[in-house]
C-alpha cells in the first residue's frame, strides 16, 4: 500500500478542527451544567478523583469526521481499570444512574457491559462511556480490529499515523488485530464503502 508522506500536512487544518471538537467533547463531560457527569461541583463525582487525563476518545468518531460523515457517537474510554470500576459502579448501582440513557451488553467480552450512553450528548451526538477494556490509550488501540479506528484523542492531543490517516481517507479495511475482527464488523464497513485489502 502507497501512502502519501505529506497526508497528515496537507490536512493538518482538518485535523486541528478535529482536535477542538474533541476537546470540547471531554470538556462537556466534566462542565458545571446541570447534565454534566463529571461536575465537579458534584461531591459524589469529586470522590471518584477522575481528571480529564483519565479519558481519552478513540474509535469511529475520528475516521467518521475526517470523512465528513454523521458521527454516530464519541466512545470514551478510560487509562485505568480502577478508575473505570469506580465509574461504572457510580453509574450502575450509585447516584449516577441519573446520567444513563442506555446500557448496552458487552456480548464477546467477559466484562458483562460493553458501554454506557450518557444523557448528556455533544451537538445531539450520544457520548459513550466504554467499559469493556481500560487501560493506556496505545494499549487498547492495539486491540481495535482495524487501522482507521486506532486515531486517538488524549490529553489535550490527536495522536493519528500517516497509516491511520490514509485509511480513514481512502476508506481502506486495513487490519490492525487479527483477533478482534468479527465477520458483522467486516460487513458493516464494506457496507459503506470500504475497500478490503
Amino acid at each position: 500500500m502507497k501512502i502519501d508522506h505529506d497526508i497528515i500536512m496537507k490536512n493538518s487544518y482538518e485535523l486541528s478542527l478535529l482536535k477542538n471538537r474533541l476537546d470540547i467533547v471531554i470538556d462537556s463531560l466534566f462542565s458545571t451544567s446541570v447534565n454534566a457527569v463529571f461536575d465537579v461541583y458534584n461531591s459524589d463525582m469529586r470522590s471518584l478523583c477522575i481528571t480529564k487525563n483519565q479519558l481519552f476518545i478513540s474509535g469511529g468518531c475520528i475516521a467518521s469526521y475526517l470523512q465528513r460523515k454523521r458521527i454516530n457517537d464519541y466512545d470514551v474510554y478510560f487509562t485505568s481499570s480502577s478508575i473505570s470500576d469506580n465509574v461504572y459502579n457510580w453509574l450502575t448501582v450509585g447516584t449516577g444512574k441519573k446520567y444513563v440513557e442506555k446500557i448496552h451488553p458487552d456480548y464477546y467480552g467477559q466484562k458483562g457491559v460493553n458501554a454506557i450512553t450518557l444523557i448528556d450528548k455533544y451537538h445531539n451526538v450520544p457520548i459513550q462511556l466504554i467499559f469493556r477494556e481500560s487501560g493506556p490509550p496505545n494499549d487498547i488501540t492495539k486491540t481495535f480490529d482495524f487501522t482507521h479506528c486506532t486515531a486517538f484523542y488524549y490529553t489535550g492531543n490527536l495522536w493519528i499515523s500517516k497509516l491511520i490517516f490514509h485509511c480513514i481517507i481512502h476508506k481502506i479495511l486495513h487490519v490492525n488485530n487479527t483477533n478482534g475482527v468479527r465477520v458483522d464488523r467486516i460487513s458493516k464497513f464494506l457496507d459503506r464503502g470500504y475497500i478490503r485489502i
